[in-house]
């Protein structure tokens, strides 16, 4: 089972964590565009960048398990400002495992950001930038129309992330210690299970 709370509802926060508290919940999914105050305006997003990181916390004090949604390439967002907000959310998070989800910035016909668009007031993205994005070589060529374009590269596993489980399996096969910072890692995605308890049936 997997939630998903997106601020545009942050006063339904407070609700939804009394009810997936009863529940044995995957994962619970925090729509973030940004934590950035100024791109936020310019998307016209009310969210409150502090009240993210409170009920984040809060979320945390009950080790409920959390995935993070973020974009990329929304107006008025520069490389340095999306930087930024990784950076704050590592240093919450801290040793927590998390799941961290990158969004592109889409331009969707009959929305303000294709007025934006057809103005020459927003630049998307460019295929070739996500693919940088993602870990692709340059001369990797990308198949498709534009759209299939940025769901095939936006669908694929990092690079960097690949090469990195590939090292830990060759370790492990090679009988190399793990890694100490994994040694309490839960095998189950689920709460106060483990990779063969979460099976059995939930009590009434």
């Amino acid at each position: 089972m997997k939630f998903e709370i997106l601020y545009i509802l942050v006063s339904w926060i407070i609700f939804l964590y009394k009810l997936i508290k009863k529940y044995p919940v995957s994962r619970i999914e925090l729509g973030i565009p940004t934590l950035d105050p100024a791109v936020l305006a310019a998307c016209r997003r009310e969210a409150d960048p502090e009240k993210i990181f409170e009920d984040i916390s809060l979320l945390m004090k009950d080790s409920l398990p959390v995935g993070v949604q973020m974009m990329i390439g929304l107006p008025g967002q520069r490389r340095e400002s999306s930087l930024r907000d990784l950076t704050r959310l590592a240093e919450l998070k801290g040793g927590e495992r998390w799941e961290l989800r990158l969004y592109p910035c889409l331009v969707i016909a009959g929305t303000e950001l294709e007025r934006l668009y057809r103005r020459g007031e927003y630049r998307p993205l460019s295929v070739e930038e996500y693919k940088r994005v993602q870990g692709f070589p340059d001369d990797w060529r990308i198949c498709g129309n534009v759209a299939d374009m940025y769901k095939q590269i936006g669908n694929a596993v990092p690079v960097a992330l690949g090469e990195a489980i590939g090292r830990a399996i060759i370790g492990d096969m090679n009988g190399d210690e793990p890694d100490e910072r994994f040694a309490d890692f839960r095998h189950s995605r689920y709460r106060l299970t483990n990779d063969e308890t979460w099976q059995a049936p939930v009590a009434r």
